[in-house]
């Protein structure tokens, strides 16, 4: 066993100096992007008199797979049975333990938190011809890593001189904002109080971004009198909706995966609401809804029995105040500062 390599079959490379044994490999690390492809790591198995061949582990459309190249049968049937999913807003941790005992070749793959047992599988010998592979699979992993161990010895990188690309700090470019990272995420701040002005009563303004535009809450806003939300904001089938008490005013524009689009909501005093989603203004935004003029705080992400927002957020304005400069009162799961997708 010679090289191990990260960001492609040829990317940055590190010498075996890890590596006390040539029959056994142990590999673990944390990765987190918004890409669907590229190779997180591969390692090359080399002797003298035979072709290359690697192990690698890979994201292929956003599922995760491992394979050893080189097999002429056995590599796709390995490749579907270690498919397992990433998690595009959170750090998933992948682990990979390969071993020779005899003529026997055993892999193990562990994947957590969705899968923490391994899966074993047991391989009679390599072949000497390379499998011939998806162009798709030499594509470099665009993303951050972390916690990289070789045989439970902690590897840091050497840059590799034959790639065009250097290797950057992880997040050296990320949006400002809160990241709000897993479902159960959620952000408390107390209410402003004060009107924006005598004909408004209420007015919300921000920017947010996600991968994914499945439904999810991104935020309440409870009555003082009842605790229940009197205005509450969602994705739902890929557009933006927005809830007044039990009424429904949905958004007429759709939204587009990883891609920062803003909202702005004004109810007045004669109860006429405005919704304005990236400069357009929804036409439908007429409601009879009778609302508190009392709030008592506003819930980003997590609401019980609702599937909390996962993604971005930035620039948030309730009645002018800055809410990110607003106290917090709790914040829960886990919420970060600054974006990354």
């Amino acid at each position: 066993m010679a090289l191990f390599g990260f960001g492609g079959i040829e990317g940055f490379v590190r010498k075996s100096s890890s590596l006390h044994s040539p029959k056994h490999l142990e590999v673990s690390l944390e990765f987190r992007t918004s890409r669907s492809n590229g190779v997180l790591f591969a390692f090359k198995l080399r002797k003298k008199g035979e072709n290359q061949k690697y192990i690698i582990i890979y994201l292929n459309d956003d599922v995760l797979n491992c394979a050893l190249l080189g097999l002429t049968s056995g590599a796709l049937n390995l490749q579907k049975s270690l498919q397992e999913t990433k998690t595009p807003l959170r750090w998933n941790n992948v682990g990979m333990k390969y071993s020779i005992e005899s003529a026997a070749h055993i892999l193990e793959l562990f994947f957590d938190p969705l899968h923490p047992s391994p899966k074993q599988f047991i391989l009679e010998g390599l072949p000497k011809q390379l499998k011939k592979i998806s162009p798709k699979l030499y594509s470099p992993f665009v993303g951050c890593l972390k916690e990289i161990f070789v045989n439970s010895n902690m590897d840091s990188f050497r840059y590799n001189r034959k790639s065009a690309k250097p290797l950057l700090p992880c997040f050296q470019q990320v949006g400002s904002g809160n990241y709000f990272v897993t479902n159960g995420s959620h952000a408390v701040y107390d209410f402003p109080t004060v009107s924006p002005s005598p004909s408004v009563y209420l007015t919300i303004s921000l920017e947010f971004k996600t991968p994914s535009v499945l439904d999810q809450r991104l935020f309440s806003i409870l009555q003082l009198e009842t605790g229940t939300p009197g205005v509450t904001a969602s994705l739902l089938n890929g557009k933006f909706e927005v809830k007044l008490g039990s009424e429904q005013l949905h958004g007429s524009k759709f939204i587009c995966p990883n891609v920062w689009h803003k909202i702005e909501i004004s109810v007045n005093n004669d109860k006429r609401v405005k919704l304005i989603v990236d400069g357009v203004t929804d036409s439908s935004s007429d409601t009879d809804q009778v609302l508190s003029y009392n709030f008592t705080e506003i819930i980003f992400g997590m609401l019980s029995g609702e599937l909390s927002y996962m993604g971005c957020l930035r620039n948030v304005f309730i009645n002018g105040k800055n809410m990110e400069s607003m106290k917090l009162i709790t914040s829960k799961g886990v919420v970060e500062d600054g974006c990354s997708i």
